[in-house]
């Protein structure tokens, strides 16, 4: 921790002096030589650091918790050497876990071998690629360049998102950078990229959030719906054909499996699993978020309630400046 204050600092006294000795108009001096030789090679800095701090992050999977790990493992192995994919039990009811993390360890066992390590290598690559990923989404949407590398650096950074979202052995990771690429694509489109790749890495990106986590199908939906508002024409048709021609095959393996479409746990997406979510975060989320932020008093509801507004601000600005 001393080590990094101590960098922080000696960053912060280097700005400083940059500041310090601007000239009026920017175009001599050591700050304007400084500035235009980072700008010169800004291209590279930007996704080259992005990806260095993904791969930070991901060195945290040294020390994971197991969590629901096991029962993807299983799931993998199964699909590897049974050639089936397991259904599992609870209380009399039958239900199987999404496909996209097993299948990504079961990848990544031929590719890596029949390891741990090999395991949470997917996890990883999401970690990777997320802070990049954001900053590209940003920017598609009309965001500058600095505020983009911001809000990707601290989403990456923050500690909540890091330990219990990033940090854990479960699809999050994934489903996060899956939804952030979305997120690029779509405000690619939106700005007038309505080409048949485009249409088609869209569909693919909504199936594969629809086949990771149970709330994926209302990330996947309000993206399709993005995509008919944005165009009526046979683009739109060619996102939700892609998403379907993904999801369909284990529609029918849960048809096979379970005699229904969707295999998922009625109650993982039901009223009563969203008032115990609700009541776990009252209880327990947000007093560890406040003592992590170490202000586990009055000032964290507020802190909270500011970060909100500026969020909904932000966003009725930002959409009243785009061109739809």
């Amino acid at each position: 921790v001393q080590t990094l204050v101590c960098l922080l600092a000696l960053c912060a006294v280097g700005w400083m002096i940059l500041v310090w000795n601007v000239k009026p108009d920017r175009t001599e001096g050591f700050f304007a030589t400084t500035m235009n030789s980072l700008n010169s090679i800004a291209s590279f800095i930007v996704p080259t650091s992005l990806l260095v701090l993904g791969g930070l992050q991901a060195a945290s999977y040294s020390a994971v918790t197991t969590d629901d790990l096991g029962r993807y493992w299983s799931v993998a192995d199964s699909l590897l050497y049974l050639g089936k994919y397991p259904v599992w039990n609870a209380q009399a009811f039958g239900w199987m876990d999404l496909p996209t993390f097993p299948l990504l360890i079961a990848a990544s066992f031929q590719l890596l071998g029949h390891s741990y390590a090999a395991a949470l290598a997917p996890l990883a690559a999401a970690n990777c690629l997320l802070p990049f990923v954001m900053y590209r989404a940003s920017l598609s949407w009309g965001i500058g360049r600095i505020t983009s590398f911001a809000v990707a650096v601290i989403v990456v950074v923050a500690p909540p998102v890091q330990i219990h979202s990033l940090g854990s052995a479960a699809p999050d990771p994934i489903f996060i950078v899956v939804m952030a690429g979305s997120q690029w694509l779509v405000g690619a489109s939106v700005g007038g990229r309505r080409t048949l790749p485009y249409g088609i890495a869209l569909g693919i990106l909504a199936g594969v959030l629809v086949l990771t986590r149970p709330e994926g199908t209302l990330y996947a939906a309000t993206i399709l719906g993005v995509a008919i508002l944005i165009d009526r024409s046979r683009w739109s048709l060619v996102v939700l054909a892609a998403a379907t021609i993904l999801v369909a095959p284990f529609v029918f393996t849960s048809l096979d499996q379970l005699g229904r479409p969707w295999p998922i746990n009625r109650q993982d997406i039901g009223i009563s699993n969203l008032i115990s979510n609700v009541d776990l975060v009252k209880q327990v989320t947000w007093e560890k978020l406040a003592r992590v932020v170490l202000l586990n008093d009055i000032r964290f509801p507020l802190l909270m309630g500011t970060i909100l507004f500026v969020y909904i601000l932000g966003s009725a600005i930002h959409i009243k400046r785009c061109v739809w």
